[in-house]
This record gives structure tokens, C-alpha cells and sequence, in this order.
């Protein structure tokens, strides 16, 4: 059985859902710079690095 932190895809993908829809929310509003685009971005990588150690 693999370990009780690891996801399916559709969480995954509805993670990714939500995640495209805040951006796309931002963007409406013209709130995204690049300054922000960057601490996003960071933000998930971290995500990303955190899951596969």
C-alpha cells in the first residue's frame, strides 16, 4: 500500500482546477505581476520538492 500522503489524480487535477482558477480570478482583476507570478511559482515548486523527498 503506498504511504497515506500521496494523492490520486483527480485530487491532483482538481487541486490544479482550483489553482488555474485563482490565477485566472487575479488576472481578471490585473493583479498579477511578475513579483507575484514568482512567489506562486516558488510556492508550488516547494510543493512539488516536499512531496517527492
Amino acid at each position: 500500500m503506498s504511504s497515506g500522503k500521496r494523492k490520486s489524480s483527480g485530487e491532483k487535477k482538481e487541486e490544479a482546477r482550483q489553482f488555474i482558477r485563482y490565477i485566472l480570478d487575479l488576472d481578471s482583476k490585473n493583479e498579477i505581476t511578475f513579483s507575484v507570478w514568482k512567489d506562486l511559482l516558488t510556492r508550488e515548486k516547494e510543493k512539488v520538492y516536499e512531496r517527492n523527498s
